[in-house]
């Protein structure tokens, strides 16, 4: 579905990272639930990572309001990003950005890092080599939703 591939590899760098652990298998599913948009419009991935951690992410680009939201669920804590807007662990509120700039900030942030690896001479903080295992994870989750069957990581980077 055009969904999924199009969040691209930002929703799953951002679980190993916070939960610090690699995923081991996804499950996933994916539906088309407008006539307004070609492809899947929904879409739900279930992350088991290798420190016993588990991640979830729920994509909607058909609810009534926009849904975007990771959780990731640890010994230490359960960390909730909604809409890229609010960083909760807890439910506590640790990060806020207003809505309308949730996005542009990243953005900005992104390019950035990236123009000053450019002009310095060195490798971006987050080069291709780094974005691999995450391409892993999409991939299986786009194989998961489409048999219908988890889906290891392992050996797909």
């Amino acid at each position: 579905g055009v969904l999924m591939e199009s969040s691209g590899s930002h929703t799953f760098d951002f679980f190993p990272y916070m939960a610090d652990a690699r995923p081991l298998r996804v499950y996933a599913t994916a539906h088309n639930n407008s006539s307004d948009h070609t492809g899947d419009d929904d879409f739900v991935a279930n992350i088991a990572l290798d420190n016993g951690a588990h991640a979830v992410t729920y994509t909607s680009a058909c609810s009534r309001q926009p849904r975007k939201d990771l959780i990731v669920v640890c010994q230490r804590g359960t960390l909730v990003i909604d809409c890229w807007h609010t960083l909760r662990l807890d439910g506590q509120p640790i990060v806020s950005e207003p809505r309308d700039r949730a996005y542009q900030n990243a953005f900005d942030a992104q390019m950035t890092e990236f123009v000053d690896a450019i002009l310095t001479g060195r490798e971006p903080e987050s080069s291709g080599r780094q974005v691999l295992p995450s391409l892993a994870v999409l991939d299986a989750a786009i194989e998961s939703a489409r048999t219908g069957q988890v889906v290891e990581v392992h050996g797909r980077a």
